[in-house]
């Protein structure tokens, strides 16, 4: 490539490049997720495993590409910064204080939690908490 990008320029490239490469890892997670049996897919499992295989070699092909475009054209990679293991066990933190809205006092603004169902809630939450605190264990 002759020439260069301006800052504006190349960040724009960057941001669009984010972008794309978003939108196609998502496309494999969804082929994963819905050929993995997740409970709460949205899709069919529709796709043959060697789709999927063939897919992901195609996206990292994809990015490969990308990286060496940026390269080519001098355009400046952030550094990754953020620890996996950190993001990891912020998502799980989330996953437990959302918990919390499925206790009786959370869901009493849709009616009356009746006193045996206030119990059941309360034993579910528990031990979706206790399988939420093993994770963050696991992630030290």
């Amino acid at each position: 490539m002759t020439g260069r990008l301006n800052a504006g320029q190349s960040g724009s490239v960057l941001a669009s490049f984010r972008h794309l490469d978003n939108l196609l890892v998502e496309a494999v997670r969804i082929l994963r997720e819905a050929g993995g049996g997740a409970p709460f897919s949205q899709h069919v499992p529709d796709a043959a495993p060697d789709q999927v295989e063939r897919m992901e070699e195609a996206v990292e092909h994809f990015q490969q590409t990308l990286l060496k475009v940026l390269d080519d054209w001098k355009v400046e990679r952030p550094a990754t910064g953020i620890s996996a293991l950190h993001a990891a066990r912020v998502n799980v933190l989330y996953a437990d204080l959302a918990l919390e809205d499925l206790r009786p006092r959370g869901l009493k603004s849709y009616g009356a939690v009746a006193e045996e169902t206030a119990a059941a809630l309360d034993e579910a939450v528990d031990e979706l908490r206790e399988l939420l605190h093993q994770m963050t264990e696991i992630l030290g």
